[in-house]
């Protein structure tokens, strides 16, 4: 099972971003990136940062998950596409589209272009956990697109938005389990818990898959895969737990984890109802493009001291 994270869940590192990272075998997610240039990647790199304080600040806000890059659990792209082109897709979509129209007094034209700018604007949104909608509606849209596409789950978080209301009315629910996860406790935590947990995490993501694909007795096998995955959690905590010099303390919670089918569009045709449309059907009934995708929603229902 893979998943597309947004990447404001990955610097919040809410329970969303802890527990895709933990129950998905690779997480792609929005990585910002300077403009190419003539130079190798880490001198771009180092040369962007120099000019966008920015850039430099998403890398250290984003330092604790380096672990998770190089194990590449964490990918900036799905078998060759990038949520970053995706992202810019789906900006140039709005802007081009009638039926997009409403939207585009959220957008500032241009934006996504290569260039310091856009990587300024984004650094700072996703520092700033996305209160721009100029930035967060495409970006969000780009890893539906990408998710649809590739056949990843795109994670949500359980909050009471009006755009998230929208979109749970725009999908179907396929089902649900619980899970016990790292609320806390850094990427090599997170390292050592998925290799400890290697088997009940594949059994737990072949059965997340199949309820996905809609396979018959996908539920019980659902069912069954959580439980046995819960139990060697469990056992395996206190040795995922194990407190260790410069370690960041282990804190465990239970996730409510919930999968909904939904158009491939969903962020946008949700975002159209917030902003007053009157748009209310999925992506057919908007004149999108066919498709669904599964949304996996986290919601905490519990934290430990485990």
């Amino acid at each position: 099972m893979r998943a597309a994270l947004s990447p404001y869940h990955l610097t919040t590192r809410e329970p969303a971003a802890m527990a895709t990272l933990l129950l998905a075998e690779e997480v792609v997610t929005l990585l910002p990136r300077p403009a190419s240039t003539a130079g190798g990647a880490r001198s771009e790199a180092e040369a962007a940062a120099a000019r966008v304080p920015a850039f430099e600040g998403l890398l250290r806000a984003w330092e604790w998950s380096m672990p998770l890059w190089r194990a590449g659990v964490l990918v900036p792209d799905a078998d060759g596409d990038g949520a970053l082109s995706e992202a810019r897709a789906a900006a140039q979509e709005i802007e081009s589209q009638a039926r997009f129209a409403p939207l585009r007094r959220l957008l500032r034209p241009g934006l996504f272009e290569d260039g310091d700018a856009f990587l300024r604007a984004i650094c700072s949104d996703v520092m700033r956990t996305g209160p721009d909608p100029a930035l967060g509606v495409p970006v969000q849209a780009g890893l539906d697109r990408l998710a649809s596409r590739h056949g990843l789950v795109s994670v949500r978080s359980d909050r009471a938005t009006v755009v998230q209301r929208a979109e749970h009315r725009l999908g179907t629910r396929l089902g649900a389990f619980a899970a016990p996860i790292l609320v806390r406790g850094g990427a090599a935590r997170a390292l050592s818990a998925r290799e400890r947990l290697a088997d009940s995490l594949g059994a737990l993501r072949r059965a997340i898959e199949a309820l996905a694909m809609g396979e018959a007795g996908s539920a019980d096998e659902l069912a069954g895969a959580s439980r046995g995955y819960a139990g060697a959690f469990e056992s395996a905590w206190p040795e995922v737990s194990r407190v260790a010099p410069e370690e960041e303390r282990a804190v465990a919670g239970t996730a409510a984890v919930t999968l909904v089918r939904a158009p491939a569009d969903v962020s946008l045709v949700a975002s159209l109802e917030a902003a007053g449309s009157g748009i209310t059907g999925g992506a057919s009934e908007a004149g999108g493009p066919t498709g669904t995708v599964v949304l996996m929603v986290v919601r905490m229902i519990g934290r430990g001291g485990r």
